[in-house]
């Protein structure tokens, strides 16, 4: 628990310091954060998907959040789009390349297998009764019983009366020691394709509305730095009131199959956590809004950071894993601790321009 909390204490005092001296040192902060958390994000594969690239998948949240960083106003979107678009078209073309290279390889590697494997015909061992290679046509053949295949049972098997059957079984097995597994895209090529695609839409588009948050104020950065600290505050609340809520009162599970420790109880207490940190922020800050505004906004954040979690969740849930990493001690991968603000930051950014402001 003390490692958990150094911890957290250290990087909220390096995120505060970044978002507080502004760029430089925010945008090597975003870069930073962005590319382990890529790097991260591509090793949570589903089963049945190959390896990501990941140095262009850093490439990608570069680009997205460098121009997040040099574009303002309208050109954010603009901008934004064509990196999107480029990296579209890239991942299409390593993704037909991986692909057809990858299946090349397999047939290549079948066929030289059963070239090994078939005899000449010029040895073939002759087919006749005294020979110990004939093989016999007769009714001896019969006398061996049919042939049953290592997954051919019977439907009274023990097998289908046991309790670790699973009725919900498609009749298909998937080994998990496929030896083509890690040739092109494994058993589920389109499953990876998308894994590949959103990685830097989830990373860099999103955590790039930090950046462009800046500008909101048109050109001074003080509420833009206000609205940053602003965001933060109201996530680490959140999180910090849903914990502590949880495991006081928690009995009703939110999505017990992708979070099960996470509860009703928990989310209000964090909505109520965050819509008190936007009140005392906004006692600290100029935040140019009213005050009921401003609670608005913290409610919102609060729900779009549990929903971030929850997502996050569902992809180690999909990769069986437990965190995204282990480069915080005490709290796992840098992930694991962007989660909550990857949703909350957008969620922010155009709440505040549908009330009233602008980049």
């Amino acid at each position: 628990m003390r490692l958990r909390l150094a911890t957290g204490v250290t990087g909220a005092a390096v995120v505060v310091g970044a978002i507080w001296l502004g760029a430089p040192w925010l945008t090597l902060l975003a870069l930073a954060g962005g590319g382990l958390a890529i790097r991260e994000y591509y090793r949570l594969t589903p089963p049945g998907v190959g390896p990501m690239p990941v140095v262009l998948g850093v490439a990608a949240v570069a680009a997205l959040l460098l121009v997040a960083e040099a574009a303002s106003g309208r050109d954010f979107y603009l901008a934004s789009g064509l990196v999107l678009a480029a990296w579209t078209f890239a991942a299409l073309l390593w993704f037909i390349a991986c692909y057809r290279g990858g299946q090349a390889q397999t047939e290549d590697s079948l066929f030289e297998a059963s070239d090994a494997d078939a005899a000449p015909e010029d040895n073939a061992p002759p087919d006749d009764e005294s020979s110990p290679y004939h093989r016999g046509t007769g009714p001896e053949l019969n006398e061996l019983g049919p042939y049953e295949g290592p997954w051919e049972f019977d439907a009274n098997d023990e097998l289908a009366d046991s309790e670790e059957w699973d009725d919900s079984f498609s009749g298909e097995f998937e080994p998990d020691d496929d030896p083509d597994a890690d040739a092109g895209w494994g058993q589920r090529p389109w499953l990876g394709f998308l894994f590949l695609l959103l990685g830097p839409v989830y990373i860099g588009f999103l955590l790039g509305h930090g950046l462009a948050m800046r500008d909101l104020s048109g050109g001074d950065g003080d509420l833009g730095q206000a609205w940053l600290l602003f965001t933060l505050l109201v996530v680490f609340a959140c999180d910090t009131g849903a914990f502590a809520v949880g495991r006081l009162v928690g009995r009703h599970r939110m999505a017990p199959r992708i979070s099960p420790n996470k509860t009703w109880e928990g989310a209000v207490g964090g909505l109520a956590a965050s819509m008190g940190a936007a009140l005392l922020v906004g006692l600290v800050f100029d935040l140019a809004l009213p005050v009921w505004q401003q609670a608005l906004i913290g409610a919102v954040a609060s729900v779009a950071a549990q929903v971030g979690d929850l997502f996050e969740s569902a992809l180690k849930r999909a990769a069986n894993v437990k965190d995204s990493g282990s480069i915080m001690p005490g709290h796992g991968g840098i992930l694991d601790r962007m989660d909550s603000i990857l949703f909350a930051l957008p969620a922010v950014f155009y709440m505040l321009l549908a009330v009233g402001l602008r980049l």
